[in-house]
């Protein structure tokens, strides 16, 4: 295991302990247990003792798990459970942080629920003092939510069919200014307004819910193709009424869009758009490997509603599966581009962080393996 996944995981558990701003005797001989289990040598072992003395901010070391594996991540959220659930007393801090961790983590609700349940019952943690009617009540209730669950313990969504057209997806060249870098952040924008749009998934001809969008190939059919993250076309459940979608260019044009494919395996979604062929220019791409840390990168979407808002960072860290920024985004801004000085598509924006210096992208490789998705899902001619 990388020492890097090690220390994240005991500063989680140290800010779980901290959570309440008081660490019990348990959970002391928990932390030092663990310090011990993690530990490959008596210097790894000494390091790992200072950190449990320093200053812990949950905000940061929650910024750090986001962008980790399911796999990972799990881990963490299990082993920080198991820690405050040691000394037998999960007060109401306890809970709020732990609350937190399992949607960071992926861990459904009624899940996260059975399992305080499960340790009430085993060990006798204080949590609720359960009677037996009521706990039957619970129970119950727990078990036939659970069966409107995905099989990752997370709540249902409702996506519309995808239908793909059909056409392979040519996707952007390089441009004349696509060679050199832009030398400021004006020339980016020059160079990449018309390859932005906003998306609104609508319901009976209203706005329900509002994205970003990247365009990024055509068709031999003159279709535009609209890259977006697949959460923003998605809905809590399904909408009462016809389920559309539009995509708003940045000079207030407006046109009709359907929705061509969505992943499995990514949160990306790809709309199809027709008659903006001549209005819009798609990104080329820059993939992980050609991407350094501390090169600047802009972002450009619709936060909060502004439409086409356009803020400037660099590459902060380079994660397993997500790039790590701090060009600002905010919701509305799912599903928008990030862009190199060359005006290309070095990631898709999915994510953001209460912290103004914390965002994430997925890679453009991302969408590579997305399109492959596509083609197995292509009707056959």
């Amino acid at each position: 295991m990388e020492s890097k996944l090690k220390s994240l995981m005991l500063r989680a558990c140290l800010a779980a302990t901290w959570s309440d701003r008081a660490m019990s005797p348990e959970e002391r001989r928990y932390i030092i247990s663990l310090i011990d289990s993690l530990s490959d040598s008596e210097e790894e072992r000494e390091r790992f003792r200072k950190q449990a003395l320093g200053e812990i901010k949950p905000e940061l070391v929650l910024a750090e798990i986001e962008p980790l594996g399911p796999e990972d991540k799990r881990w963490i959220f299990e082993e920080c459970l198991s820690l405050l659930a040691s000394d037998k007393d999960l007060g109401r801090p306890d809970l709020r942080f732990l609350g937190r961790l399992r949607k960071l983590c992926g861990v459904g609700y009624w899940s996260f629920q059975m399992r305080l349940l499960g340790f009430s019952w085993r060990g006798g943690i204080k949590i609720i003092r359960w009677k037996p009617l009521v706990t039957l009540a619970v129970v119950g209730f727990i078990a036939l939510n659970i069966l409107y669950m995905r099989q990752d313990g997370s709540p249902k969504k409702y996506l519309p069919p995808a239908k793909p057209s059909g056409h392979e997806i040519i996707l952007g060249s390089a441009r004349p200014w696509d060679l050199p870098p832009a030398h400021d952040a004006e020339g980016v924008y020059a160079i990449v307004r018309d390859s932005v749009v906003t998306v609104e998934a609508l319901v009976d001809g209203k706005p329900k819910a509002m994205g970003s969008g990247s365009v990024i190939g055509t068709d031999e059919a003159d279709g535009v193709y609209i890259l977006t993250n697949k959460h923003v076309v998605e809905f809590d459940k399904k909408p009462d009424g016809r389920i559309s979608y539009r995509v708003l260019l940045h000079t207030g044009a407006s046109f009709d869009a359907r929705l061509d494919f969505y992943s499995e395996k990514h949160d990306l979604a790809i709309l199809l758009v027709a008659d903006i062929r001549e209005r819009t220019v798609p990104f080329g791409l820059t993939l992980k490997r050609e991407l350094k840390v501390g090169q600047p990168v802009y972002a450009l979407g619709s936060p909060q509603e502004l439409k086409h808002t356009f803020t400037a960072g660099i590459v902060s860290a380079l994660r397993p599966k997500k790039l790590q920024t701090d060009a600002t985004i905010s919701s509305g801004s799912s599903g928008g581009p990030l862009i190199d000085s060359r005006g290309r598509l070095a990631g898709i924006m999915t994510s953001s962080y209460r912290l103004k210096n914390f965002a994430f992208a997925l890679y453009a490789d991302a969408f590579l393996e997305a399109l492959k998705e596509r083609r197995k899902k292509a009707p056959k001619k």
